[in-house]
Order: C-alpha cells, then sequence, then structure tokens
C-alpha cells in the first residue's frame, strides 16, 4: 500500500497539465508544483485542475485502494495510503523528486478517512487566509485542527491508525513548508493582496 500510495502520489497535477499547456510552475513563482503557485503563475483554471487532481490521488490512496486491495484492513491501509501520497507528491519519481507541499493531497485523505475534520480545517484555513492572505501558515494550522480533532473525537489512543497520520500529516507539511516559514519570520513571504488587507487592491473591471 505504501507503494502503491507512493507511485499515485507522484502524478503531479501541477507537472501533468503542465505537460499539456508546456509549462514548468517549477520554474515560476514560488517553484513548489501546487495549487497555490498554479494560480499565481498560471491562473485560476489550471489551479482549479491541479487541485482535483491532487485532491483525488489522495482520496483514490486512502479509499479507493485500501477498498479493492485490502478490504479487511481498509483503515490502517488507508492511512498508509494516505501518507505516501503525501510523499509521493512531494518527492514524485516520475519528476526528479521535486514535486509540492502536499496539502491538497493530504485534503484528499482526510476526506476519505476522516471527514468530520473537514470543517474544522477548512474553517481555519479559509478564516486565516481571508484574515492576513498568508496560505501556508494556515495550512499547517488546518492540519493540526485535524489533529485536535482526531484526538478528542477517537476512544482507541495510540491504538489508532489515524491518529497516527493525524500525528505525521503536520509534520510532513511542516517540513515541505519550511521554506515559506522560513520567509514568513524573514517578512518576505508571499501574500494575497485581498482588498480588504493593507495594501490589497480590487481587480479593474474591464469596460
Amino acid at each position: 500500500m505504501a507503494l502503491l500510495g507512493y507511485l499515485l502520489g507522484s502524478c503531479v497535477g501541477a507537472l501533468v497539465l503542465g505537460r499539456f499547456r508546456n509549462v514548468d510552475i517549477r520554474r515560476r513563482g514560488s517553484g513548489s508544483a501546487g495549487a497555490t503557485n498554479a494560480l499565481r503563475t498560471v491562473g485560476p483554471w489550471f489551479a482549479l485542475g491541479v487541485i482535483l487532481i491532487d485532491v483525488g490521488k489522495g482520496m483514490a490512496a486512502a479509499g479507493l485502494l485500501p477498498w479493492l486491495l485490502f478490504p479487511e484492513r481498509q483503515l490502517v491501509a488507508g492511512a498508509m495510503g494516505a501518507m505516501a501520497a503525501m510523499a509521493g507528491h512531494a518527492y514524485p519519481l516520475f519528476y526528479h523528486f521535486q514535486g509540492g507541499k502536499s496539502a491538497a493531497t493530504a485534503l484528499g485523505g482526510t476526506a476519505v478517512l476522516c471527514p468530520g475534520a473537514l470543517p474544522w480545517m477548512l474553517g481555519v484555513w479559509v478564516l486565516g487566509v481571508l484574515a492576513t492572505g498568508y496560505v501556508a501558515p494556515f495550512t499547517i494550522l488546518a492540519s493540526l485542527a485535524f489533529t485536535g480533532y482526531v484526538y478528542i473525537s477517537l476512544q482507541q489512543g495510540l491504538a489508532s491508525p489515524l491518529l497516527w497520520l493525524a500525528i505525521a500529516a503536520p509534520c510532513f507539511l511542516l517540513w515541505t513548508h519550511r521554506e515559506n516559514i522560513g520567509r514568513l519570520l524573514a517578512g518576505t513571504e508571499n501574500r494575497f493582496a485581498l482588498p480588504w488587507l493593507p495594501g490589497g487592491k480590487w481587480r479593474k473591471r474591464h469596460p
């Protein structure tokens, strides 16, 4: 399951779609092969395709493959597949081990394995991004909301593979976002220029 999840994760949405557009977003913007950089450097429709692929492969690694191959141990296989898909997205075999930061893939895995955590995760992320314009810190905080939800709602403690995933995933996302955190501390991190934030502007409407 770990091997299958890793191979599936290595199909990075931005790089797969980039082949059709003759675009390698690792050479643009922040250099990350993820939806945020795709939105900033290519456009919203391209970014939407990236999200659908990356979330979808997280769901497949956590749900579809375990259901097909390991029906009697779906939770263990799903947690392993989700984590492996995140690793594959960040270090893809098919793209010289230079991928994205695995947030969308983690979201897909969570949607299958623990859908009750999604409102809390999305709430933290959406409110944080709208309030500050920064994506990376609230991606990490959203993953910690997943950890908190699992810890509070489950009664199995360390016996639950879901809890191990809820601990490992934020640690991995913190690692993949380490450069963003460094830039944030240095005051050089990119953020969305939302119109209600200082320095933000409304987009001009063309006649």
